[in-house]
């Protein structure tokens, strides 16, 4: 291809992209790559454009093909790692931006990919040397001090994930998620006025008011409980249940092992963490506050923790209207326990759970299986074609199915999405279905 013609049909494409004429621009592009495939400027123009376009796959396509042109391409790497992102594939992404940062060490936003990757599959550590030289690089970066905030309040260390968000926001005042992750870290802290004050209230990322409450087990420690109030639609019963909690943790403190640092307590399906902190504004050391967590559901349940157990506060209050709607006793089942999933059931909007038997202590097996809303279908279902996952990965994956996790053996309820659509015992009677019981909605839902 002539100089001529490259400039032609890069400013015929520039000129389709500023009018917003997507497939004008496409069509350019795909002319200079007929006359020259491997026209690395035009692959790397189709490739942008292609993210833009939330064609990942294509776009990844491109990329590669730069990359095997020009193995020292940065800009080409970067950009693989953007498409498997976006194709949900984060250990191939985490290399490519490992390339990238290898072949440019000044790449600023490369180092933030790659430590976000990092923070997202818990290793704060190595994810907080990333956000380092991202700062290194440009420190005005708002997104870079705000991960950094991230990876700081995972690793327990509150104060300087609250230096790390209140940067962010000296940068950008209007940031939601350094306006969320201050907050957070000050709810951590235990400054709980101040952590209320600090909400993005205008934001979705709200999560409504932060209550906490306190037991003195001794003259020197406090259990203490937080919580997002949300939206939730009834503030006055998960407050109760909130102070059950607590009160049957305290209780805790009279039998071994008693409460200290690390001690695990199961409560309903849930399974909280004793965390021992410095109380805020109070005389004596670590230890003097010692703090419920649970489980981070959202990223790695088996080991990370929250302060916040907002969590474990809806399921027990979903799984009480729903034991009081069909009028049983729960039989335990526990988030360690593991489910009987068909393969991609989770992804569909109608499914059927059945629990076969009671919790197996040998095995940790529930009982429970999910699989199609086909009867005939769902008979054949066994353990041989199931994949066997903890219950604690449906906090991410179909969070709603928990609810009904304590149902006794012999029970099987209908999904139509997140809502309970019917209940059957183990003689195949019903006791709910959606629609039944106007009063008793809430029992469907997952609000």
């Amino acid at each position: 291809m002539t100089d001529d013609a490259s400039d032609a049909w890069l400013e015929a494409f520039r000129d389709a992209v500023a009018d917003d004429r997507v497939d004008d621009a496409l069509g350019h592009l795909e002319a200079a790559l007929a006359e020259d495939p491997d026209l690395i400027a035009a692959l790397g123009c189709k490739g942008s454009l292609l993210l833009e376009l939330d064609r990942a796959e294509e776009a990844l396509a491109c990329f590669e093909r730069i990359a095997e042109l020009d193995p020292e391409s940065a800009p080409a790497q970067y950009h693989r790692g953007v498409a498997l992102q976006g194709l949900d594939r984060p250990e191939e992404a985490l290399d490519a931006y490992a390339s990238a940062t290898d072949l440019d060490s000044e790449d600023a936003d490369a180092w933030v990919n790659r430590g976000r990757l990092l923070d997202d599959d818990g290793r704060y550590e190595d994810a907080l040397i990333c956000y380092d030289e991202a700062l290194r690089i440009e420190p005005g970066d708002e997104v870079a001090w705000a991960n950094r905030g991230n990876s700081l309040l995972h690793l327990e260390r509150f104060e300087d994930a609250l230096y790390c968000y209140e940067k962010a926001l000296e940068i950008e005042p209007s940031s939601p998620p350094a306006r969320l992750g201050r907050c957070s870290a000050l709810a951590s802290l235990g400054r709980i006025d101040d952590a209320n004050e600090a909400r993005p209230s205008d934001t979705d990322l709200d999560r409504g008011e932060l209550r906490e409450l306190r037991h003195a087990i001794d003259e020197e420690q406090d259990l203490v409980l937080r919580y997002w109030l949300g939206r939730h639609t009834n503030p006055e019963a998960l407050h109760e249940i909130a102070a059950e909690v607590l009160e049957s943790c305290a209780g805790c403190a009279e039998r071994p092992p008693g409460l200290a640092d690390g001690v695990r307590i199961g409560y309903g399906w849930s399974i909280m963490t004793v965390r021992a902190f410095a109380s805020p504004g109070r005389e004596g050391g670590l230890g003097d506050e010692l703090v419920l967590c649970e489980p981070d559901f959202q990223r790695d349940p088996f080991e990370g923790l929250t302060t916040d157990i907002s969590f474990t506060l809806q399921t027990i209050f979903m799984t009480r209207i729903l034991h009081e709607v069909v009028d049983v006793e729960p039989v335990g089942c526990s988030m360690v326990d593991a489910i009987a999933v068909a393969p991609g059931i989770l992804e569909e909007r109608h499914v059927l759970l059945e629990r076969r038997s009671t919790t197996d202590a040998e095995s940790g097996f529930s009982g429970w299986f999910v699989g199609p809303s086909d009867s005939d279908a769902f008979e054949t279902l066994d353990l041989e074609g199931c994949e066997l996952i903890p219950t604690a990965e449906l906090a991410k994956a179909r969070t709603h199915l928990i609810k009904v996790l304590s149902l006794p053996a012999g029970y099987r309820v209908a999904f139509d999405g997140h809502q309970v659509v019917s209940v059957l015992d183990a003689q195949g009677e019903e006791r709910w279905s959606l629609g039944r019981d106007a009063d008793d909605e809430e029992a469907g839902d997952g609000e």
